[in-house]
C-alpha cells in the first residue's frame, strides 16, 4: 500500500515543518536566543510599568495640589478631620489606579516587542530561509516529492519562523500578568492577538515571496524588512490624502482603538479611529475590516507563490 500524501491541514505530519522543528528548536540555539529575549521583555515591561504608574501619579498629584490651593480660599480655614480621611482613601485609590495604568502600559509595550519578534525577525527568517533553499536547490528537489504546493507553503511559512514563534510564546506569562493586574478586558486582548497572528502570516508570506524572487539571502531578508518599514511608516501617511486602506494592512487601527479603550482617551488626545468602516452600503466592524484587507493581500501572495513553488 502506497504512502498517502500529506494534507495541508495535517501540519503535525508535514515533513518540512518537522524538519524545521528539529533544526531551529535545538536546545542550545534556542537558549542562546531565549535569554536575551526574556531580559529584553523584562526590561521593557518594567520600564513601561513604572513609567506609566509614576506618570499617572504625577498627573493626579498635580490635580490634587491645584485643588488644595483653592481649598483655603473657598473654606476659609484648615481642612477638617473628615477631609483628612477622604485624602487617605483617595491616596489608596490612587495607588491602585496607578498600578492598573502601569500594567496597561506594560501590556502594550510587551505587545510591541512581540510584534517585532514575529513580524520583523520572523519575516526575515522566512525570506532568508527560502532564499537559501533556492540557492542550494532544495526547492527544486521538493518539486519531485508527492507533496502538494499548498502543503509545502504551509511547511515553510510555519516552519521557518518557528523559533521566533516559540520565543513569542515564552513571553506570554508577562502578558498574562499585565492583563490580570491591569484588569484588561479579555475581548480586547484576543482582538489584538488575533490581528497580530494574521498580520504575521501575511508578512511571512511576503518574506516567502521576497525569498523566491531575490536569490541573494541577505538582500531577500533586507527587502522583506524594508517592505514592512514602508508598510508601517510610509504608506499609513497616505491616509491623510484619503488612502486609508493601507492602514488596515497593519495592526495600527486595532492597536489605536485599544489604546483609546485602555486609557479612555479624550477627543483630540490621540489619532481618532472609527469603530467601523463603510464597505459599500454596509458598516463593517474595524476588526473584521482589517482581517478582510489582510486576507485579500495574503490570498494574492499565496496565489503568486503557489505558481512559483
Amino acid at each position: 500500500m502506497g504512502v498517502r500524501p500529506v494534507s495541508p491541514l495535517e501540519i503535525w505530519r508535514n515533513p518540512i515543518l518537522v524538519r524545521y522543528l528539529r533544526s531551529r528548536l535545538r536546545a542550545k540555539g534556542l537558549l542562546l536566543r531565549a535569554i536575551p529575549t526574556m531580559i529584553l521583555v523584562s526590561f521593557v515591561g518594567l520600564i513601561a510599568y513604572y513609567g506609566g504608574s509614576n506618570y499617572h501619579r504625577g498627573q493626579l498629584f498635580l490635580e490634587e495640589s491645584m485643588r488644595q490651593q483653592e481649598l483655603p480660599a473657598s473654606s476659609g480655614g484648615e481642612p477638617s478631620e473628615e477631609q483628612g480621611r477622604d485624602r487617605v482613601e483617595a491616596a489608596t485609590d490612587l495607588s491602585g489606579e496607578a498600578r492598573r495604568v502601569g500594567a496597561r502600559t506594560a501590556f502594550l509595550a510587551i505587545f510591541v516587542v512581540q510584534c517585532c519578534l514575529l513580524m520583523l525577525w520572523g519575516t526575515f527568517s522566512v525570506a532568508v530561509g527560502v532564499s537559501r533553499e533556492a540557492i542550494e536547490g532544495i526547492l527544486e528537489y521538493q518539486r519531485l516529492t508527492p507533496m502538494s504546493p499548498l502543503a509545502k507553503i504551509v511547511g515553510y511559512v510555519l516552519g521557518l519562523p518557528i523559533r521566533e514563534t516559540v520565543l513569542c510564546l515564552m513571553t506570554l506569562p508577562f502578558t498574562v500578568f499585565t492583563v490580570q493586574v491591569g484588569e484588561i478586558p479579555s475581548h480586547l486582548v484576543w482582538k489584538l492577538y488575533l490581528v497580530m497572528a494574521t498580520s504575521s502570516l501575511m508578512y511571512h508570506m511576503t518574506g516567502f515571496l521576497a525569498g523566491i524572487v531575490v536569490k541573494n539571502r541577505f538582500m531577500s531578508g533586507l527587502l522583506s524588512q524594508l517592505m514592512m518599514i514602508v508598510l508601517y511608516l510610509l504608506l499609513p501617511q497616505l491616509s491623510r490624502l484619503g488612502y486609508v486602506i493601507f492602514l488596515y494592512l497593519t495592526v495600527r487601527p486595532v492597536f489605536m482603538e485599544s489604546l483609546g479603550v485602555l486609557f479612555e482617551q479624550r477627543e483630540g488626545d490621540q489619532m481618532e479611529v472609527s469603530g467601523s468602516e463603510p464597505f459599500f452600503q454596509v458598516e463593517v466592524p474595524l476588526l473584521w475590516f482589517t482581517l478582510l484587507m489582510q486576507g485579500f493581500l495574503f490570498s494574492v501572495f499565496l496565489l503568486v507563490v503557489y505558481r512559483r513553488i
